[in-house]
């Protein structure tokens, strides 16, 4: 006697019934997935930005996230697959934050100072602090992620020396200025930024900020 092979919910409602649908509210085991892993990164950048990389573990990051230590390893593998999975984040969330709404629209000098508000502006988050964290370790010891830091940084600089041209064509920045040694320029004092708040937290970002915008419009402006 043959065997039939196992009913669907189709078959046993019937020819024609519609196919069965996922209860409401209940997730895919890809959306649980993808939230995971969501949360493992949100939960890595929290604890670098406040502790640093070192006290960023399996163990730590699975606890804040609310999963195991075996879940968090299991996505990235490594702690080094972590921390590149942390960088493309900030990476992204950053261009989206800065180039997407804060300058769109925005070319030359405005675009310049536009950028250096962004940056103030973000100073003190979480993630910035990461971001600038993950850099200083990069730079202290051999990092298999300097390339994508080098990455990210010279996508910045194209950009920053993309608006120093255009400001140039239309006449708002001065035509002497290099449009690379501008763009390295402006870039410095967002990463001096950073680094002064890691080392003092109390520094008055609103007077550097001023200082910063003013000194740009006089070195800029033409």
């Amino acid at each position: 006697m043959p065997v039939s092979a196992p009913k669907t919910a189709d078959d046993r409602n019937g020819p024609g019934a519609a196919p069965a649908r996922r209860p409401a509210g209940r997730r895919t085991q890809a959306e649980r997935r993808d939230q995971s892993i969501r949360s493992t990164i949100a939960a890595a950048i929290e604890i670098i930005g406040e502790s640093g990389v070192a006290a960023a573990t399996f163990e730590t990051i699975g606890a804040r996230a609310g999963y195991s230590r075996g879940l968090a390893s299991a996505h990235f593998g490594s702690k080094q697959g972590l921390i590149e999975a942390v960088l493309h984040d900030l990476d992204d969330q950053s261009a989206v934050e800065v180039f997407n709404r804060r300058l769109i629209g925005l070319s030359g000098l405005p675009a310049l100072l536009g950028y250096i508000d962004a940056a103030f502006a973000a100073a003190r988050t979480t993630r910035a602090r990461a971001y600038f964290t993950l850099l200083a370790a990069n730079l202290a010891e051999t990092d298999p992620h300097h390339a994508l830091f080098a990455q990210t940084h010279r996508r910045k600089l194209d950009w920053l020396a993309e608006q120093i041209a255009a400001g140039q064509a239309a006449g708002e920045i001065r035509p002497g200025i290099d449009p690379e040694g501008g763009a390295l320029l402006v870039a410095t004092i967002v990463v001096g930024l950073a680094m002064q708040l890691m080392v003092d937290p109390a520094t008055r970002i609103e007077t550097l900020h001023q200082t910063a915008l003013a000194t740009l419009r006089s070195a800029f402006a033409a």
